[in-house]
């Protein structure tokens, strides 16, 4: 017989997520002080203090909080596509898989509001190097949509980018108005933005 569905509950929240090893203690830390403190007010003290790490310890993983910056922002980078990219492969076609990867995009954001802060905020004062880890992740996302010139090969090359970009600053914007808790809001625009090009306004 068909399962039932089961009812949805809140799960309780209990202790955040440090690490396994001392570099991804210091690389949430990290984030966490970032969110707090901004990067330029960022330092290797307070990342140590809420690591629970010595200085030495610091040092003997990363050279300096930027260092340290771009390991927070590589792990998150590897976080979520991890779930991401399998929530759009469960999806029922590649329109329907476009929304589900927005919504544990934002799922993700939502659970990790320190990390959130950092990939859309923060990374900004990361200088350079750390935007580009960002922009790798940004496109390895958009490659959902290449399903989209199949069924439209007319489609503009550059769209992928330019939604990657406004949908980016859909959920910065998000961010910095409703905090991480309301960053799904933006998942029915996202989606629209996306596959608007390809599949027409009215689908």
């Amino acid at each position: 017989d068909p399962l039932d569905p089961p009812r949805r509950q809140r799960a309780a929240r209990g202790p955040a997520f440090q690490g396994y090893t001392p570099g991804e203690r210091i690389a949430g830390a990290v984030a966490m002080v970032v969110a707090e403190n901004g990067y330029a007010g960022t330092t290797t003290d307070a990342i140590a203090a809420r690591a629970s790490i010595s200085l030495s310890t610091f040092y003997a993983h990363f050279s300096d909080k930027h260092d340290a910056g771009r390991a927070a922002l590589e792990m998150s980078g590897a976080q979520i596509p991890a779930l991401a990219v399998p929530a759009a492969r469960r999806a029922d076609g590649w329109h329907e898989g476009v929304r589900a990867l927005y919504e544990a995009l934002c799922a993700y954001f939502a659970a990790e509001p320190a990390m959130a802060s950092l990939a859309l905020i923060g990374v900004y004062g990361a200088g350079p190097r750390a935007c580009g880890r960002r922009d790798h992740v940004i496109d390895s996302l958009t490659q959902m949509l290449a399903p989209g010139f199949a069924e439209k090969p007319r489609a503009p090359e550059v769209g992928p980018e330019a939604i990657a970009a406004t949908v980016y600053a859909l959920m910065r914007e998000q961010l910095r108005r409703g905090g991480p808790a309301s960053i799904g809001a933006v998942v029915p625009l996202a989606s629209y933005i996306a596959l608007v090009g390809f599949v027409g306004p009215d689908r």
